[in-house]
């Protein structure tokens, strides 16, 4: 018999079988084997551990999504969707975070069944990084400051050299904190969250890049009400997504804006 011709509540049997994912959380975006943080659990695990990313490197990884069910008819679709969505835990991780974006964007209406998100940031920006040898720019912005202010012949040359690279730094972190604030804007609208854990770049530049890093890319607190870098329009997104039961934030030492982002999400534990 054709899988339509099947009485409502058989099919809506299978979709529970087929979307069912006790193994952990589904992964939305396919991701190479550059793991930092996978979900929640390898988060509270790394946190446990003092910080020590390399204790989850043994942990198993999120379970890859399969949505070609949903993808037969409307009718499957809208069958299926709100049990998909809704009983599982989604988690978004990318090399570009712009490809988290997008993906909300592509599942349209879909983003109200959400139930349990999980967004890592933090694995985009240290990728990119890596994409655009950000350590290297940077141990270099350090040469050229130091040859600024000693006095040397090239001083002036040096100066404009370093300006010039420290500004392409910049922009390149406005970039990746304005992606972090529409993708967080965008789940505000018509959403029914029950919990988010989000994933921020780490607080001090110097634990990403090993190398000094005053000012330049995600030196300071990502997590704040810094209008300058445009840091403060996380934290208002964030504000936004309203009836939420469970908000964890990382990687943030200001815990007391982490409650308050609570308070106005109305989650009754924040982590």
């Amino acid at each position: 018999a054709e899988f339509l011709d099947l009485p409502p509540e058989l099919r809506l049997y299978i979709y529970e079988s087929v979307f069912s994912t006790p193994s952990g959380p589904l992964q939305a975006l396919s991701n190479g084997s550059k793991a930092d943080y996978c979900c929640s659990a390898c988060f509270e695990d790394v946190r446990a551990h003092g910080g020590d990313k390399g204790s989850n490197k043994h942990r198993s990884r999120s379970t890859r999504m399969n949505v070609a069910l949903l993808k037969v008819s409307r009718l499957v679709n809208a069958e299926a969707a709100p049990l998909f969505y809704g009983t599982n835990v989604i988690s978004l991780r990318a090399e570009n975070n712009v490809d988290i974006l997008n993906w909300l964007r592509t599942i349209g209406t879909n983003r109200k069944w959400i139930r349990h998100l999980e967004i890592d940031f933090s694995y985009g920006v240290l990728v990119e990084s890596q994409r655009f040898n950000v350590r290297q720019m940077l141990a270099q912005i350090n040469i050229l400051r130091a040859s600024s202010t000693e006095g040397l012949n090239n001083s002036i040359s040096s100066w404009f050299r370093y300006d010039h690279m420290k500004r392409d730094l910049q922009s390149l972190e406005n970039g990746a904190t304005s992606t972090m604030a529409e993708t967080l804007e965008l789940i505000a609208e018509d959403q029914r969250l029950e919990d988010l854990v989000v994933l921020l770049p780490g607080r001090d530049g110097g634990d990403m890049w090993d190398v000094k890093n005053d000012s330049v890319y995600f030196a300071e607190e990502t997590f704040s009400r810094d209008n300058i870098n445009g840091r403060a329009a996380i934290v208002d997104a964030l504000s936004k997504i309203v009836g939420l039961k469970k908000l964890t934030i990382g990687y943030t030492h200001d815990h007391g804006l982490a409650e308050a982002v609570a308070r106005s999400t109305g989650a009754e534990e924040v982590a």
